[in-house]
């Protein structure tokens, strides 16, 4: 029986079956309330039965089993987000060990020395294209369009069959239920695990074409030179601009290409690539130049000018000007509420900081010597690019008010919550990384030696943690601010509940695991709220919003029965601070917060900006999804 009569049926059938055990799992775990991830995995069993179906080699069998093994560390990685580190490892473990064995199993015509050097390229490919392939999956169908294409071109390309054919239908077959179920409404997410599984199906296939042991036209290696050569560009800029290599930042070519949604557009250079550089191969070819002499040089005359055209629509990130290096000097106010004239403004002045002009409609207020703005757009276009904007305005403009500073070349700094959208806040993100500006979620308990001693005990006693208690309940509400007005971005969720995603986030936990207490209620539209989260091993909850006495607290339950609670924790204003235990009571003072974080310099905040950026975005995403869970629960009913 032949490939072309076995293969389909069997690989249609099984990943049909596995698609839907994991899609009822997911749903049902997730309790018909977010979007499963991690259906990619199924991609890398189907590859590997494919090959088995073909009766393929030991050596290829050992390249599929080491995929599908690589294939589940990143599925727990969806589910889990394991180290960067390890991410990367392994990648490149992969990538080696699957170059290695098929090229082991060439032939004689290959050495050892050879074999090694070759699989070292393989993974670092494999890293290059994970790095790029892990971000595709928000294009959900498109990606899975995408790849069908690509592994239709490979089975075309090798009219003989093969295993390189017989791995493309193998994926090919997989996406076939991932299509169904994800074309409306999105459902799932090819998640990690399914990019990885392109990706190293990519190495692969290029292990093959380089043993030369399969019918595969070696033109049909180009889609991998993009990413690398992107990844390659990425690393040199960080390396040169002295970033975290581990911490993501917006850099990469898809990424630009992306900008605020998902969807086709960004992958069309990896598409739209491939067919001129296919067809200068096999026009080399006609001068008579071999097969790797013809890739390589198609790839310097398309690629190579095709990713420099392209990365036209970013300029990395330039230098700062002179004087950027020290403290934020001058500031520009947007929004002259309470918050602004009675904190905020009297840090700044406190500092030596200067307030050169104000964004409001009530000039009365401004401080002496300010520049009145009737709008923001009247002072961006007076304002030098030395001045940073101080934006205290509700939550409900942040998004638009600190997507447009940006793009105009300021500094920012922006009260919490900082965003309302999630595309707001990764759009954000990257125009801060694009113009190595600075971008702060003003959190101002993070800059308290209250805050440090936390942080400091928790590394000390999470081993010996048994839950996380955090309570913040207010009387009432300041009359006559936004918190009056209505709506989810003016809700207790986004103003106080902003506090709770941030210690979650700053504790190392998981905020996406914050959901009501009662399991129902519409938190977007409620005056007090419970969550609770985290892991059966460590529990968090939180109470926040409206309610008497006062509370104000985060407190550490140990698994011996003793506790540490730290109070008031959500607070700037200098003065005492306890810390609690069954030892007693420690004061703890504190001094203005807000002059601390606004007395930071630029390169303070650029320097951990990447990782603080990454958490905002995700944070957004959290308390959107809060914001949301209503009206998904009525859309059901």
């Amino acid at each position: 029986m032949t490939v072309t009569t076995l293969l389909p049926g069997l690989a249609i059938l099984f990943a049909a079956a596995i698609a839907a055990i994991a899609y009822r799992r997911a749903w049902l775990a997730a309790g018909r309330t977010a979007t499963p991830t991690g259906f990619g995995v199924i991609l890398a069993p189907a590859l590997l039965a494919a090959l088995a179906a073909t009766g393929a080699p030991k050596a290829w069998l050992w390249a599929g089993a080491t995929v599908l093994v690589a294939t589940l560390v990143y599925w727990i990685d969806d589910l889990k987000g394991l180290s960067a580190r390890l991410r990367l490892a392994v990648a490149f473990v992969t990538g080696v060990t699957v170059t290695g064995l098929v090229l082991a199993g060439a032939g004689a015509g290959w050495s050892a020395p050879l074999v090694v050097a070759t699989a070292l390229v393989g993974g670092a490919a494999c890293v290059a294209l994970t790095q790029v392939t892990n971000f595709y999956d928000g294009a959900d169908l498109n990606l899975a369009t995408t790849v069908a294409l690509l592994c239709g071109a490979v089975m075309l390309a090798s009219p003989g069959g093969g295993y390189t054919a017989a791995g493309a239908m193998g994926l090919l077959a997989a996406l076939i239920p991932f299509a169904v179920l994800n074309a409306r409404p999105r459902t799932l997410y090819l998640g990690d695990a399914g990019s990885f599984a392109v990706a190293t199906f990519a190495v692969l296939c290029a292990a093959a074409w380089l043993g030369g042991i399969e019918g595969l036209d070696p033109a049909f290696a180009l889609p991998l030179a993009l990413p690398v050569l992107d990844t390659f560009f990425v690393f040199c800029i960080r390396i040169v601009e002295r970033h975290d290599l581990l911490t993501r930042n917006y850099l990469h070519l898809y990424q630009r290409l992306q900008r605020t949604r998902p969807g086709f557009v960004y992958l069309l250079p990896q598409v739209a690539v491939l067919p001129p550089t296919v067809a200068v191969t096999f026009a080399l070819r006609g001068f008579g130049l071999d097969d790797l002499t013809s890739v390589v040089a198609a790839a310097a005359l398309t690629v190579v000018p095709a990713y420099f055209l392209m990365r036209r629509v970013f300029l990395p990130p330039h230098q700062r000007e002179p004087g950027q290096a020290e403290r934020l000097r001058k500031f520009c106010v947007v929004g002259l509420g309470g918050h602004a004239r009675t904190k905020l403004i009297p840090a700044l002045q406190a500092n030596g900081q200067t307030v050169v002009a104000v964004v409001t409609s009530r000039p009365e207020h401004a401080p002496a010597g300010a520049a009145v703005h009737a709008d923001l757009e009247s002072a961006l276009s007076h304002l030098t690019k030395d001045v940073a904007f101080l934006i205290a305005t509700p939550p409900s403009a942040h998004d638009a008010q600190v997507v447009r500073v940006l793009e105009a070349g300021h500094d920012v700094v922006v009260e919490k919550p900082a965003f309302v959208m999630p595309r707001a806040a990764l759009r954000a993100a990257e125009l801060a990384a694009e113009r190595k500006r600075v971008l702060v979620e003003g959190f101002m308990h993070r800059h308290t030696p209250l805050h440090d001693r936390l942080l400091a005990d928790w590394a000390d006693v999470r081993t010996r943690t048994r839950g996380v208690s955090i309570r913040f309940l207010i009387p009432e509400m300041p009359a006559g601010t936004f918190r009056q007005e209505g709506g989810p971005a003016n809700s207790v969720l986004y103003d106080v509940g902003a506090y709770v995603v941030a210690l979650v986030q700053d504790l190392g936990l998981d905020p996406e695991t914050l959901t009501p207490a009662d399991g129902g209620g519409d938190p977007g539209k409620a005056d007090r709220i419970a969550l609770v989260g985290g892991d059966t091993a460590l529990p968090i909850q939180a109470d926040f919003g409206l309610g008497t006495p006062y509370e104000n607290s985060v407190t550490i339950e140990l698994a011996d029965g003793s506790s540490r609670t730290y109070a008031p924790y959500f607070y700037g204003r200098p003065g005492p601070r306890t810390l609690s235990d069954s030892g007693g009571e420690e004061r703890i003072e504190a001094p203005d917060a807000f002059r601390a974080m606004l007395s930071r310099s630029a390169d303070a905040w650029l320097d951990g900006q990447p990782a603080r950026l990454d958490r905002s975005v995700k944070a957004a995403a959290v308390l959107h999804g809060l914001a949301t869970l209503g009206a998904s629960r009525r859309r059901r009913r």
